[in-house]
């Protein structure tokens, strides 16, 4: 996500505007932030370190997200 991807207007006001194909064109654009805030490091029994994601805290942020963007206001 940097500022060479940004999301093009025209989906953000389509979001903005309940249109659910544009929701989740920006969900998916921010995915890979949400998934890096959700991530957990635990070490395995044998030592070895994993990531995991948290899933219950994935759909907060993902929710978060979507309450935000309907609350924006376009000008």
């Amino acid at each position: 996500m940097s500022e060479s991807t940004l999301l093009p207007y025209s989906v953000i006001s389509m979001a903005v505007l309940g249109d659910t194909e544009a929701m989740g064109q920006v969900l998916k654009h921010y995915e890979g932030y949400i998934v890096t805030l959700v991530q957990h490091e635990i070490v395995e029994e044998n030592g070895e370190t994993a990531h995991i994601v948290d899933d219950e805290w994935k759909q907060r942020l993902e929710l978060k997200l979507i309450t935000a963007v309907t609350k924006f206001k376009l000008h």
